[in-house]
């Protein structure tokens, strides 16, 4: 449904309103990011009965919105790390400086981090820096993280530093009843309402029940993986083929939901003021079947 990459992070020094340094690095992002994407997309309830570490939705659509520098001494952060040890944190005056070019299909987005480093001594060494939610309540607040120690950057007198993040986000969803791009899952405040399945592609043809979001089990399976399961029985037994377990040859009878060849997925629009329908392809859709019952799957992974 939606991968996810860092294009780059440039360091950069001001001193006088120029620029006196410049480094461009990528970090890997970590598996809390994944998460909270998939968390941000859900509705309140569900989202925090789902992935409890995180219990408030700001319905913000910048994920990361704060920075967090740590100097001399080098930590290592594994993908399923949610915390980090930092000295300062960016100031939250960043939020003046944020770009968003929204496709089809996706976005970038571009956050510029500010920090006050006269508390830190010069000659300190920058040693990492992280990204994510407000340090406060829950504390799994850490979605990102890139170990600096080898680039042997020190910290100057007057020199003002600041950190240029830049995103990519790309959806396989697409938007229906020409509605605009302005929306994407997980990273604006529309949150999902209801799944329905159509018999053609694109949203097309006869359609099932809306299963609301509400009336349907959401389970976590991985970091960035969760299930969506509860979908009636009739689903897959009113069908033209045969089930699973009387005629076990797929080529010649096919899997029942192959009935349904497309998704569509609402959302309730908060922030668009209507609610916003996407279809996804049965064929680009993660979805299991075991000759009775049909699950789909919420994913978010890392961009290639």
């Amino acid at each position: 449904m939606l991968k996810v990459k860092n294009r780059e992070i440039k360091i950069v020094g001001y001193k006088d309103n120029k620029i006196v340094s410049e480094q461009v690095v990528k970090n890997r992002l970590l598996d809390n990011y994944l998460d909270y994407i998939i968390w941000n997309m859900l509705p309140t309830a569900t989202a925090n009965a789902v992935l409890a570490k995180f219990t408030s939705n700001t319905g913000t659509f910048i994920p990361m919105e704060f920075s967090y520098l740590a100097f001399d001494t080098t930590q290592t952060i594994a993908d399923g790390d949610t915390t980090m040890t930092y000295d300062i944190q960016s100031d939250s005056t960043f939020y003046y400086d944020v770009s968003e070019v929204i496709s089809d299909n996706g976005k970038s987005l571009k956050v510029n981090y500010f920090f006050d480093t006269s508390a830190i001594g010069a000659g300190s060494s920058f040693n990492g820096i992280g990204f994510g939610r407000d340090d406060g309540t829950p504390s799994d607040y850490l979605l990102a993280f890139i170990d600096l120690s080898l680039l042997d950057i020190d910290l100057v007198d007057d020199v003002e530093y600041r950190f240029l993040r830049t995103d990519e986000i790309l959806t396989n969803e697409t938007v229906m009843n020409g509605d605009t791009a302005e929306y994407l899952a997980g990273l604006r405040s529309d949150k999902l309402y209801s799944i329905q399945f159509a018999s053609n592609l694109n949203g097309e043809g006869e359609l099932s029940t809306e299963y609301l979001v509400d009336d349907l089990t959401f389970a976590y399976i991985s970091a960035g993986r969760v299930e969506v399961s509860d979908f009636e029985t009739y689903f897959v037994e009113d069908s033209m083929y045969p089930r699973l377990d009387l005629y076990p040859d797929t080529d010649i009878y096919p899997m029942s939901f192959e009935k349904y060849r497309s998704v569509i997925l609402k959302y309730d629009g908060s922030e668009s003021g209507h609610r916003i329908s996407t279809y996804i392809n049965m064929i680009d859709l993660d979805v299991s079947y075991d000759g009775d019952t049909i699950k789909i799957y919420l994913v978010c992974e890392r961009g290639d």
